[in-house]
Formats: C-alpha cells, structure tokens, sequence
C-alpha cells in the first residue's frame, strides 16, 4: 500500500486496501469518487440500490485507508455491494418465521380409512374361510343326501353363508334362516343339516329339542346330521301350502275385479304382472330369507283380499306380516294395513309403516271355535300402493 496522498479530486487515482492473493481482483471492488462540494451533484447522492452505495464510499477515506466500515466486512465482493440485497436470514430466523405445520388427517377420513381396513380384512377372513373346507367334503356330504333324500325334507347349511353345498343340491328347498325356528321347519318330515369346520355339537345346541337326531356323520371337515320332525308337531294347516285353493279379488270403487289367472306361482288379475301378483316367494324379511305370501295392496286405494273357504279351525292362527327389505329402503307409498278376519269378523290387524323393520308377529285364539270351519281371509290396504311390498306367512299349528 502506498503512503502517498491522493487528490481527492482526481477521478483517476482510487486508493483500495491491500488484499491478499486469495481476495478478489482489484476490478471487482471499485471505490466511487469523493463528491465535490461546489458540484450541482454534491448534495444528490449516486442513485443506487439503498445500502450498496452506502457501502462503497464507506470503504474510502482521504487517506486511502479502509474506513471502519470496511474493515468490519474485509471480505466484502463488489457483486455483493452493487446488489445491495439485505443478507438472506438466518436458519433461525426462518423457523422463527415460517414454523413448521405439521400434516393432519381429517377425522373422517382417517375413519373412513379404519372402517375400510376392518371391511378388509373381514371379507379376507371370511373368504379364507370359505376356503378352508375342502369342496370335496361338501361334495360327499351332499352325494348322501342325494340318496338319501324323500319329499318333504329341506336341507339347512352352517355356516349360513357357506355357497358350496348349495350348488351341490340345487333342486331341494333349503332353510336360509340365521336360527333354525320351528315356525319354518314344523311342516317339513326331516330336516338335513350339513355342518362345514365340524359344528355338529352347535348345530345340536340350536335345533329344537322336539326334532329327533337319526342320523350323525362325519366327512372330513363337514358333519352331517338328520333330524325327523315329529308328525304331531307339523301344522295342521298351511296359508301357504293352501295358496293354489284360495279365492283373491281386487275389491275398489270401480267395482271387484276376480284374480283367477293362476301363473308362475302366484294369482293373477287377467294378465300376468311382476309385481301386483298375489304367491309363495322367497322375500328378504329383515335379517332373513322367508318363503311367505307376496301380497302388495293395489292401487287407487282398494283393498286386496285373500281367502281360505273352510278351514278346520285348530286352538289358534298364527303367523307374522311385514315389508320386505326393498319396500323399506324405499320413500314412495304409505303406511299398510294388514287384517285377518274370520268369517267376515276382524280378529287381528297390524298397521305397517314404511320402514318398519320387522316381521310382525300374530297371533288369534280360536280354541273357542277348534274343530270348526270357517273362513279365513286376509285384507291387505294402502293409501298409496307403490312399493309397498307386503308379504305374510299364517299356519294353524298343532295343539
């Protein structure tokens, strides 16, 4: 460095302090030229970015040494100075300032996603376990029935769910109830059980301890049992087996309309129609698959009826009624009326309304009547008749 004055005024001459070799070239820091007090310019300082300029003149002095400034920030690049940007933050300051958020789920999402992992993983249990009883077990219990079987038996599977066997015996009349009843089962002479992952013990538990055991065998992972139903328990009258014998008409304000066009099952009013027809179906009457009497009300408001001339009255009619689970899922129709009369007399009525749920059980006493005949008639109503699916069973059972 040299100790030679400098003309402040000379524009040619810039002091700059002594650098090492590693420092930038002398080009990239320049120092701006002292202002001259009698110059217009004096009292304007350069128009630069605020603080680069500032900068720069604070590394001069008359003696061409570093100002303080200057020796503070020896290190200082002249691209830095002229950018005149403030120093980026700290690490700090930044968290300071943008804290970190941590990344929520919402609630119903995670439930949801709970719920369908549960869903999941119960279908694959089930699934497996489905699987876990070799078909050809199925296959050999069912080749014994086959044999085995005679008018009037029906087949009931455990675990309810369990396909297989049922497409192995495709033509007998099976038992899809959760629990066997004898409301279902007392009017069939024996009942087959197949029992897949070896429950025979349970199955014994549920059935009704009036059934007798004939027959318990064993198939690999299926059981095999046979129950005869005693002849005193079967009903002593059907509605459903007596549907083909009953007497249906439309009663309304444009008079009474005879249904006497019997056709898949079911009585017709002059054509077949799907859905106002009066027959045994196979329904789904809340929880379980039910053969009852398909019996939905008419329109215009009219009345349905249904009846069984002479029948042999025993100590008591008894049955239930109730929506089928399309009619419930369904906004469309009104409540139903459904009423048993006993020639021409009400004996019982349920009022039925859209959503209900359940298969409404009745029950009439006709001990008073018993060995009797009279005939008994079933009158189904609604207001509004659309999707009112109605559907009933009604037996005289055995004293």
């Amino acid at each position: 460095m040299s100790n030679t004055p400098q003309d402040p005024n000379d524009k040619q001459s810039v002091s700059s302090p002594q650098r090492d070799e590693d420092e930038p070239a002398a080009q990239d820091v320049v120092a701006a030229p002292s202002p001259d007090p009698s110059s217009e310019e004096a009292d304007v300082p350069e128009q630069r970015e605020e603080g680069g300029a500032a900068e720069l003149r604070s590394l001069s002095s008359a003696e061409g040494e570093p100002s303080v400034e200057a020796q503070a920030r020896p290190n200082v690049s002249r691209a830095e100075l002229l950018d005149g940007r403030p120093e980026p933050p700290s690490d700090d300051a930044l968290t300071r300032a943008y804290p970190a958020k941590p990344v929520l789920l919402p609630v119903g999402a995670l439930g949801a996603l709970i719920l369908l992992i549960v869903v999941v993983t119960a279908v694959l249990l089930q699934e497996k376990q489905k699987r876990a009883v070799p078909l050809e077990d199925w296959e050999a219990a069912a080749d014994v029935i086959r044999e085995q079987a005679r008018e009037g038996d029906i087949v009931r599977v455990e675990p309810v769910w369990a396909d297989d066997p049922r497409v192995l015996l495709n033509t007998l009349r099976y038992d899809l109830t959760q629990q066997p009843m004898r409301e279902v089962l007392d009017g069939y002479g024996r009942v087959w059980v197949m029992a897949g992952f070896n429950r025979a013990e349970k199955v014994h538990a549920q059935m009704p301890s009036e059934y007798v055991l004939v027959e318990a065998e064993q198939y690999g992972m299926v059981d095999l049992l046979l129950y005869e139903i005693p002849a005193e328990l079967r009903p002593k009258f059907d509605f459903l087996e007596a549907l083909p014998q009953a007497q249906v008409r439309r009663v309304g304000l444009r008079g009474t309309q005879v249904c006497s066009l019997w056709a898949e099952n079911a009585w017709h009013c002059q054509r077949v129609d799907k859905f106002l027809n009066v027959g045994v179906r196979l329904r789904e009457m809340g929880d379980d698959p039910r053969r009852c009497i398909y019996a939905p009300p008419i329109p215009d408001g009219g009345t349905l009826e249904i009846d069984f001339p002479d029948v042999t009255l025993g100590t008591r009619i008894e049955g239930r009624a109730g929506m089928d689970n399309w009619a419930i899922r369904s906004d469309r129709g009104s409540d139903t009326t459904f009423e048993v009369q006993l020639d021409g007399e009400s004996a019982t009525s349920l009022r039925i309304g859209k959503h209900d749920r359940e298969f409404f059980p009745f029950s009439i006493d006709t001990s008073a009547r018993a060995g009797e005949k009279a005939k008994v008639s079933f009158r189904i109503h609604a207001d509004d008749f659309f999707d009112r699916f109605l559907c009933f069973t009604a037996r005289i059972p055995a004293p």
